[in-house]
C-alpha cells in the first residue's frame, strides 16, 4: 500500500459557520482519514461517488487512471 497523500478533502461546518471536522480523501491509494486522524472504510462504490461528486462540484481531481 502506498503512504496516502491527501490532494481531496471535504470540510464540514455547524450551523454556527465552525468547522467541525475534515475528510481527507487520497483517491490514489483508496484511503480517507479524518483530522482526527481516525481511518475511515469505504468501498469502490464509496469512492466512485466521492469523486463524481467533487467533479460535479467543479472540483478538479488528478489523472488518476479512473474511467
Amino acid at each position: 500500500m502506498c503512504p496516502p497523500i491527501y490532494r481531496d478533502a471535504l470540510a464540514f461546518y455547524n450551523e454556527a459557520d465552525e468547522l467541525v471536522s475534515v475528510l481527507n480523501i487520497c483517491f490514489e491509494c483508496r484511503f480517507m482519514q479524518t483530522n482526527q486522524k481516525e481511518h475511515v472504510e469505504a468501498d469502490m462504490a464509496t469512492y466512485n461517488f466521492l469523486r463524481m461528486f467533487l467533479l460535479q462540484a467543479g472540483h478538479l481531481l488528478e489523472d488518476d487512471g479512473w474511467a
